[in-house]
């Protein structure tokens, strides 16, 4: 979504007004503090930094992944 020519705010928008329940993870290689603040501020569920580490990765995604059992 942020090649959509309105970045990554309006990406986000766009997918939390079409997927209102979808968690958004900022994956981006700003990685000051005030930037982990700004994504969490505006909307985004979850932050990691690049280069993504794979133990991080996993512990993102087991936050927001079920598992369902019948």
């Amino acid at each position: 979504y942020s090649d959509a020519g309105d970045g990554w705010r309006g990406g986000l928008q766009k997918i939390k007004q079409n997927h209102p329940d979808l968690p958004v993870i900022a994956v981006t290689a700003n990685a000051m503090a005030a930037d982990v603040e700004l994504y969490h501020e505006e909307g985004f569920d979850g932050y990691l930094s690049k280069p993504v580490d794979v133990g991080q990765l996993n512990a993102v995604l087991a936050q927001y992944l079920t598992v369902e059992t019948e």
